[in-house]
């Protein structure tokens, strides 16, 4: 689970090594999205290498045209979240969510369009202009975040699709494959279309084809949220955490 966020923030991204460890991924032309410019690899730290490490990964932000400094840190890091913390970095807690080993096999036909053509992605477009919290959590441009979903498509290793509820397109949903997990990213309904049990159907129809195929199917839920709620009532298992850390630089 934590490995499948790391691929796929890599996809369509250029790596850039930063100094005292770890690895920003950023891509051009999207590095002011939240998902355009991140951090991931992050080394434990010594005390004295904490600063140090924070002022090279907020220079190496700037220096790429980003305003968000944004990290994660997938294991125990003490004297690092501390110090995020008293530099004035927000941070939140992902809990990763598995599927029950007892689970239904049923899937709902006709709920996932895969999208295919430029019409698809004008629908997709409509959603994420609707969708104020933004499909990650983050608030984005509508135009610049299609441009990054579709880049990351382009790699081959993430679909997108198209939730249909019998009265139209009521959102989007991104999955991963993998062996032995299918990874579901950035669930979004259009606001008229939420509560009302869909966001539960598209957990089920993925919980369903997954397991006909002996797979798991894994999501990540920051703790509290509507997300985590809906993916806690569907039966999933918190399996792990991470922790995002993030602050707006000011120049």
């Amino acid at each position: 689970m934590l490995r499948s966020d790391v691929d796929y923030f890599r996809l369509g991204a250029e790596i850039r090594p930063l100094p005292g460890g770890g690895e920003l991924y950023w891509m051009p032309g999207c590095q002011r999205l939240a998902a355009g410019c991140l951090a991931v690899h992050v080394p434990r730290l010594a005390e004295e290498e904490v600063a140090p490490w924070i002022a090279g990964f907020e220079a190496a932000v700037r220096a790429v045209g980003a305003s968000l400094a944004r990290l994660y840190l997938q294991s125990d890091h003490p004297r690092l979240g501390a110090a995020l913390a008293a530099h004035g970095y927000e941070k939140k807690v992902e809990s990763a969510f598995l599927s029950a080993a007892q689970r239904s096999a049923a899937t709902v036909e006709g709920l996932i369009r895969p999208i295919e053509t430029v019409r698809d992605w004008d629908e997709a477009l409509q959603v994420f202009r609707e969708d104020e919290d933004g499909p990650d959590g983050h608030e984005n441009k509508a135009e610049i975040w299609l441009e990054l979903i579709q880049r990351k498509c382009a790699s081959g290793q993430l679909s997108y699709g198209l939730i249909e509820d019998g009265q139209g397109v009521a959102g989007t949903v991104g999955w991963m494959e993998y062996p032995g997990m299918v990874r579901l990213k950035n669930l979004a309904l259009r606001p008229g279309r939420r509560r009302n049990g869909t966001g539960a159907a598209v957990v089920g129809h993925f919980n369903g084809w997954s397991g006909v195929s002996g797979r798991l199917l894994g999501m990540f839920g920051i703790e509290a949220s509507a997300g985590a709620q809906l993916y806690a009532k569907a039966g999933m298992v918190v399996a792990g955490s991470q922790e995002e850390w993030s602050k707006w630089l000011v120049d």
